[in-house]
């Protein structure tokens, strides 16, 4: 039982990390409003807004194709891991901004994409190979959704001026992301102590995608950047 305890709380301490960070990193609108007008979000099922399913064939079992999933805001499943709207659709909403859509869903991306995908851990699948580990989830890691970013980026901005205005004015919303990366573990009867050797992994994975981010914009606003510090200091606090 005190096992169980402790790997819950390790598992949920990445969202534990994105809900305070995201309290003491919001950043500040302008007098006329919000200073962005695109959000460009990566992370797990607590943000997806449909990129797992469309993934997968159409034929793939999971719960979210059919209700509850939805039903109290869409009114039917709409590809989220929500009863309705999920963390970063409220965060569109209080800044006045569209539904982000899911990046495997195609368009023009006006308002920023969504690379979000439901199992998703924040290192890659060859790392828990390493471990001895097969992957049964998503492959789409952290880091292969900051590489559709990248693929995405020239669409929408061709020429160094265009990326410089576009990525100005860009809300960057990186997580929850790194509670998979325990969870695929725990449900294989990994020990306690393994699972607490990838929290230094975890965060210099989420660290990096942080990184990459504010080095292709001139200027942005990354939300959630103190994930990486409070993650650390809650897990090992917490054990």
């Amino acid at each position: 039982m005190a096992f169980a305890a402790q790997a819950a709380r390790l598992a949920a301490s990445a969202l534990v990390a994105g809900v305070v960070a995201a309290v003491v990193a919001m950043p500040v609108p302008a007098a006329g409003g919000v200073c962005f007008d695109r959000i460009f979000s990566f992370g797990d099922s607590l943000t997806d807004t449909g990129n797992f399913l469309l993934s997968v064939p159409d034929d793939f079992p999971d719960p979210a194709r059919s209700l509850p999933y939805g039903q109290t805001f869409f009114g039917r499943p709409s590809g989220r891991y929500s009863d309705g709207r999920n963390l970063l659709d409220f965060f569109a909403e209080a800044f006045g901004m569209p539904f982000v859509p899911p990046y495997l869903g195609g368009g023009d991306f006006l308002n920023g994409a969504n690379f979000a995908v439901g199992g998703a851990t924040a290192l890659n699948n060859s790392f828990f190979r390493e471990l001895g580990v097969e992957p049964t989830w998503t492959p789409h890691s952290l880091d292969e959704q900051m590489q559709w970013f990248k693929r995405l980026l020239p669409s929408i901005a061709s020429t160094e001026s265009e990326h410089s205005v576009i990525m100005s004015k860009s809300l960057f919303l990186v997580g929850e992301v790194g509670g998979n990366d325990y969870n695929h573990l725990m449900v294989r009867g990994k020990s306690l102590a393994e699972l607490r050797e990838l929290v230094p992994q975890v965060v210099g994975a989420i660290s990096l995608a942080i990184t990459v981010c504010r080095c292709m914009c001139l200027f942005c606003e990354v939300l959630l950047g103190a994930c990486m510090y409070v993650h650390s200091q809650f897990v090992c606090r917490s054990l």
